[in-house]
């Protein structure tokens, strides 16, 4: 009887092993910008969506005390009836509320200094401060250290200082452009813009009402009828610009409670202070200027909830009239 013969399958030989291999690698090579865009994509959706979140919180908070929240409480230059705040913490404390963190709210004390809260209270946060672009590293608080504070600043100081620690956020509010709401007062102050009652914006810091040497609410309070550009025609909120290598650190990107540093929580628009692109853009005053991390530009806030991006060629004329909440030129459209 015969055998039946078997049919061996020949194997692939080392070359085309090779050869696929470099197939699959060319593949994967070309699919990873997609996907990295893709992953981008989401996290800006989110960025814009917690960015939207945050306005709706300013706009509930507006609703309930027929004003928009103060940036913070700051005293003007020689109204000495309102030395009675400056380290007071920051307009985010104030929405918490209206963002679903009543009992991190009742923790704060308003009028109390922002230094010397608890740890554990300075550093807790809700997620929607930040943007998932940036916080990916997980970067979302900081602790108390001495900083090396040795480049330019707005106060045009260096030297050393101790920053008190904090949660981090990636939002500031729109304290304005470089003008005044105000005639500048007798004195040579280069950031009157940042004392009390003297910002063009809608979130900006306003002076105290003292009690002693207590603050008891605040007397600069702008509700919608200020805003005499209209609320869709007015930005109130932003993302920050911070450098890269900075994250974290002062005096980029100090903690966003601390109602002392106004880059903290506020930064400004218009002339000499454009949208910063994806850089490392630096100089004395860019550490209160806008900016973000995404390709497609910066997402800001309009006053009546809307969110929109703004690219960072943007004209600073144009930006300054958004930032500005009357003086009747504020439109993109």
């Amino acid at each position: 009887m015969p055998q039946s013969s078997t049919r061996h399958r020949p194997g692939f030989t080392l070359v085309e092993l090779l050869v696929v291999i470099a197939i699959i690698g060319i593949l994967v090579t070309m699919l990873l910008p997609a996907v990295n865009s893709a992953r981008e994509a989401a996290r800006g959706l989110q960025c814009k969506n917690n960015l939207r979140q945050v306005a709706l919180a300013v706009l509930n908070f507006e609703s309930a005390e027929r004003a928009f929240p103060p940036a913070r409480l700051e005293a003007r230059p020689r109204e000495y009836d309102t030395y009675c705040a400056g380290l007071q913490p920051a307009w985010p404390v104030r929405v918490l509320p209206y963002m679903e963190e009543q009992s991190l709210y009742e923790r704060w004390d308003l009028n109390g200094n922002f230094h010397t809260h608890p740890p554990e209270v300075r550093s807790a946060t809700s997620s929607l401060f930040t943007c998932p672009t940036r916080r990916a590293d997980g970067i979302v608080s900081v602790e108390t250290r001495i900083y090396a504070d040795l480049e330019p600043t707005p106060c045009r100081c260096g030297g050393y200082r101790e920053q008190t620690g904090g949660a981090l956020g990636d939002f500031a509010s729109i304290h304005g452009d470089t003008s005044l709401s105000e005639p500048q007062p007798d004195g040579d102050f280069s950031s009157w813009f940042s004392f009390g009652g003297m910002g063009t914006g809608i979130i900006t810091s306003s002076r105290p009402k003292c009690d002693g040497y207590t603050p008891n609410g605040w007397a600069d309070r702008i509700g919608p009828k200020h805003v005499r550009d209209g609320l869709s025609n007015t930005l109130l909120l932003g993302e920050k610009h911070i450098r890269r290598q900075q994250l974290g650190l002062f005096p980029d990107d100090p903690p966003m409670y601390d109602g002392d540093v106004l880059q903290s929580f506020s930064r400004i628009g218009g002339d000499g202070y454009p949208i910063s692109g994806m850089n490392d853009d630096w100089g004395p005053d860019s550490i209160i200027m806008f900016g973000s991390w995404h390709p497609g530009g910066t997402h800001f806030a309009r006053a009546d909830g809307s969110v929109e991006s703004l690219i960072s060629a943007t004209d600073t004329t144009l930006f300054g009239s958004l930032c500005h909440r009357a003086d009747g030129l504020g439109s993109s459209n």
